[in-house]
């Protein structure tokens, strides 16, 4: 039997020491919800640390553990997170406008003699539409006809991702929303871009938690809805996402999963959402973020950030930096416990 590690990092408050316990997990088929072989678990403890403020001068991890570092950061609702250094600029953000509307950036060349004609300028001119959808999400349309099959960064109230056009320069996707005011950015790579905005005021019904990252890290956000266990129904994570209409009814969350993973350097997310409005059940949500162990990320450092936001309330922000194990442990997955609080449910 394909055997598996899950070494449980549980995180207890930001600035002091904790413990991490490793938990050794066996059989993948339980993990992936299917088979029938029980699940072995070796415990033992190993210190971490977690601090706040500046990165540069949290404690060093111990040399034969990995460790996470967890940097909480004040931001108002509408500040973006710290602009990766790869990704073009975002655009300026523009007043309020009305409920689903679109913009179209103007071409922004400074040699007026070099410019197209007026013509041809709104012939490959980028717009992009915004409308609001079921349980909080909203639907991106955008329409970029003279960008076929390029590269594009999605901004939305500090949650960013990387998706691609198609042939004929389109791009459609489905969005959780983090605002109830929801200003969306486009930014393609050849310095273009648009502006839409939603009005979303049933985001107060929802938690939404976000994980975000950049490049093939191997991480994953995971539910446990109600404290069920791996191959139980109450297990939503990428592979189990379930549909926003779950949500909308009450029956549970669902998990949505944003960015082209295929591409170079591309910035992912999974944002999950919980119908805390709406539930019947009481109880908790346990929310747990793992990071396989591979060939690419094993023996280095894992940069990620998540963004809380409950039931419409600003966005809580944490910069996150995973010290993953050795190559001599690919395979195995480090499971972050308590990174994420904790949903606590009340029956509606």
């Amino acid at each position: 039997m394909l055997q598996t590690n899950r070494y449980v990092m549980a995180g207890i408050s930001v600035a002091c020491a904790l413990g991490i316990g490793f938990i050794m997990q066996g059989g993948l088929d339980g993990l992936l919800g299917g088979g029938d072989t029980p699940t072995r678990r070796i415990v033992t403890e190993a210190p971490a640390t977690v601090s706040s403020g500046d990165r540069s001068g949290a404690a060093q991890p111990d040399p034969e553990a990995p460790a996470v570092q967890i940097t909480r950061v004040e931001r108002t609702a509408n500040a973006p997170a710290p602009r990766d250094p790869d990704t073009p600029a975002q655009l300026a953000t523009p007043g309020p406008r009305e409920t689903s509307t679109s913009a179209r950036a103007p071409d922004a060349s400074p040699d007026a003699q070099t410019r197209p004609t007026a013509a041809a300028q709104e012939e490959c001119s980028v717009g992009m539409e915004a409308e609001p959808q079921a349980a909080a999400t909203v639907a991106l349309s955008l329409d970029a006809p003279c960008q076929p099959n390029a590269r594009v960064t999605i901004h939305h109230n500090g949650m960013m991702f990387t998706d691609v056009t198609d042939a004929d320069g389109n791009l459609s996707l489905t969005v959780p929303a983090l605002a109830s005011q929801a200003v969306f950015i486009a930014a393609l790579d050849n310095s273009e871009g648009a502006v839409a905005m939603a009005d979303v005021p049933s985001l107060d019904r929802f938690d939404r938690i976000v994980l975000q990252w950049k490049g093939q890290e191997g991480i994953e956000l995971h539910a446990m809805e109600f404290s069920d266990d791996y191959d139980g129904p109450g297990h939503v994570w990428s592979k189990a996402e379930r549909s926003p209409e779950a949500a909308e009814s009450g029956e549970g969350g669902f998990l949505v999963t944003l960015g082209d993973a295929g591409m170079d350097g591309a910035l992912q997310a999974e944002v999950y959402t919980f119908p805390a409005a709406a539930t019947k059940r009481s109880g908790d949500v346990d929310m747990s973020v793992e990071a396989e162990v591979t060939e690419g990320n094993c023996g280095k450092e894992i940069e990620a950030q998540t963004i809380e936001v409950h039931r419409g309330t600003a966005p809580r922000v944490q910069d996150v930096t995973v010290f993953v194990p050795d190559c001599d442990a690919v395979g195995d997955f480090l499971v972050l416990k308590n990174l994420i609080e904790d949903l606590k449910i009340a029956s509606n």
